[in-house]
């Protein structure tokens, strides 16, 4: 087995640039905004960045694997401080706003 052939070698978008643009998102949304309009945010920042591995859609849901990952992100955030644990159902905010 090569390094390129393990699935999570071919993402061209690590974790820190998923992270990057969910942070840049929120505060061009002053601090907070609804979990679609951060995908969409997401995929404007980095469109041109992603691959096909992470544009690869689920069997589970359908949606592809890199908002899956931006899901992800979003628990490690909160567990680190950057992003509110306490913000409304459905709604991701920056912890110092």
């Amino acid at each position: 087995m090569t390094l390129s052939s393990v699935p999570w070698a071919q993402e061209k978008v690590d974790d820190d640039m998923l992270a990057f643009a969910i942070v840049l998102v929120l505060e061009d949304n002053d601090g907070a905004a609804p979990r679609r309009t951060v995908y969409v945010g997401v995929s404007n920042l980095l469109e041109q960045d992603f691959e096909s591995y992470d544009l690869r859609r689920l069997w589970c849901d359908g949606r592809p694997r890199w908002q899956h990952r931006v899901d992800a992100l979003r628990r490690i955030l909160i567990s680190e401080g950057t992003l509110a644990g306490d913000a409304p159902h459905g709604i991701w905010k920056l912890a110092q706003h």
